[in-house]
């Protein structure tokens, strides 16, 4: 008579239940994983549009606004003065009026944010960041961005200097 191998029931529903208990303790973790790389996407998008918003302004010699928008997908794309969270446009503002008008070029549309996720500045002149032809601007403050706002973790923010430069921050050294 040969030898028959295999899996008794009660192994299999063993192993089945130590798998769903593990699954059952990884979950939290991995949910947290997503949120923090979601949120690190998004900032690095927004940091990623300054920077450029900047280097068009000296490359271009002309004002190069980066602005909350949340009608950039509609025909007539313009500053809108609320937060980032629905989203922000880069244009080389000529005529300084936050509006994309004849002859200034929309170089870069970026949609809302995904997740609840909210991106606000400190105060109205940070909702619209503009940079001179040779790269500084007088909007300056904090851009900041909330998965949660009552954990200190779930927080990131970006401070922008006159001189055009700017620092970004996470969890509690953002304040």
């Amino acid at each position: 008579m040969k030898d028959e191998y295999g899996f008794t029931l009660i192994e299999l529903m063993t192993v089945v239940a130590l798998v769903a208990i593990m699954a059952m303790i990884a979950f939290p973790a991995y949910s947290w994983l997503t949120t923090t790389n979601r949120m690190a996407s998004e900032i690095n998008d927004f940091t990623t549009d300054v920077a450029y918003a900047r280097s068009e302004a000296v490359k271009r010699g002309q004002t190069v606004t980066l602005c909350a928008s949340s009608n950039s997908t509609g025909s007539n794309p313009s500053c809108t003065g609320g937060p980032y969270t629905n989203g922000w446009i880069v244009f080389n503002d000529i005529n300084g009026n936050g509006t994309v008008d004849a002859g200034e070029d929309l170089l870069k549309v970026h949609s809302g944010l995904n997740g609840g996720d909210t991106l606000t500045g400190n105060s109205s002149a940070v909702n619209r960041v503009t940079y001179n032809n040779v790269g500084m601007t007088s909007n300056t403050g904090k851009v900041y961005l909330h998965s949660n706002p009552d954990k200190a973790d779930d927080r990131r923010c970006l401070t922008i200097s006159t001189v055009g430069n700017y620092q970004l921050q996470r969890g509690s050294a953002c304040p």
